[in-house]
């Protein structure tokens, strides 16, 4: 991921080039351009916002390390300043939060899930490093469903056949095992964290 600023507005933006596997199968990209139709449309005060999904025309480099050349496809994002919740919570003893605070974030969260489930959304990856806080102690919930879109799609491009999307310790028992999935999915993973929040460890 790049931060990088729109000429036309700007704005600073977060740009995510899709992996080369996913590129290169018609049939994945289609998967992520549909996911990318859905999640484009979540808007929603913490939901950070995924605006466009364009296909790189020209070109050209000015800084090294910077990776991305003509025909690739990048996803432009709303750049949230802050730190995730996993970085935030290091500063507590045991990285236990104290009960209301972590109540107020997850609080947040389940706004930003009510938003995507009427919508039938499902985020498959919530945890503390997906979620971020700024100085107003308020949260964005960083790459809504295309992320998860984007981890399925590379597990059926690759060979690893019992690969699933999500974060092992916040995925739901349907999730771990491959099964179909819904917003539950998404309510089980944000109790691990809330879990995790208050006690300073996940629960399995």
């Amino acid at each position: 991921v790049y931060l990088a600023r729109d000429k036309e507005s700007g704005l600073m933006v977060a740009v995510k080039t899709l992996p080369p596997q996913i590129m290169h199968s018609p049939e994945e990209m289609q998967a992520v351009k549909d996911n990318f139709a859905l999640v484009a449309r979540l808007k929603h005060p913490h939901i950070a916002s995924n605006d466009y999904l364009h296909k790189a025309q020209d070109v050209t480099l000015n800084k090294p390390g910077v990776h991305i050349e003509k025909g690739d496809y990048v996803l432009i994002m709303e750049y949230v300043e802050g730190s995730t919740i996993s970085a935030w919570k290091r500063q507590f003893p045991d990285k236990k939060i104290p009960f209301d605070q972590a109540l107020a974030i997850c609080g947040q969260v389940a706004e930003a899930l009510d938003c995507a489930h009427e919508q039938k959304v499902i985020h498959r990856d919530i945890k503390p490093g997906n979620i971020m806080l700024n100085s107003s102690n308020k949260i964005k919930v960083l790459d809504f469903g295309l992320a998860a879109e984007v981890r399925s799609s590379m597990s059926r491009v690759s060979t690893d056949v019992g690969s699933s999307s999500g974060t092992r310790p916040y995925m739901a028992p349907e999730q771990l095992l491959g099964r179909k999935q819904d917003h539950t999915a998404d309510q089980y993973a944000l109790a691990v964290m809330f879990y995790e929040l208050i006690s300073g460890e996940v629960p399995f």
